[in-house]
């Protein structure tokens, strides 16, 4: 009896499925000609911060993000000029990857893929 609770316990904590997509996620978005690196950063309260191309401040847009279901993720943030651009799109059991679809409100669109990275961030305090 004893070894079958103790069983119950331990699959209790190994089965559970994190529904969390919060994190630092890489990949490129693409339409026919060319091709971007992005870098998604997904934080608490459905925030989002996002680098087109390289990681530097000029290039740093936020937004916002939501999970549809278990299996459908949409962000979205509107750049400097006014243009909205949503990407959607389907993200897998482990929620480590998705790859989907991007649109401008300018009608521009293409195809994106993202992976989420095991890198924790931290800070130093000088």
């Amino acid at each position: 009896m004893i070894c079958f609770l103790a069983g119950v316990i331990l699959t209790s904590f190994t089965g559970r499925e994190v529904n969390d997509v919060d994190g630092i996620w890489t990949g490129v978005y693409k339409t026919e000609n060319t091709r971007e690196k992005v870098l998604v950063k997904f934080e608490d309260q459905n925030h989002i911060e996002l680098y087109d191309g390289d990681v530097i401040e000029s290039n740093k847009f936020t937004g916002t993000y939501q999970l549809q279901g278990d299996s459908v993720l949409q962000f979205s943030y509107q750049t400097p000029d006014g243009k909205e651009f949503t990407m959607k799109g389907h993200i897998n059991k482990r929620k480590n990857y998705v790859d989907g679809v991007w649109q401008t409100s300018d009608k521009l669109s293409g195809s994106f893929y993202l992976k989420k990275e095991k890198i924790q961030e931290m800070f130093v305090q000088p």
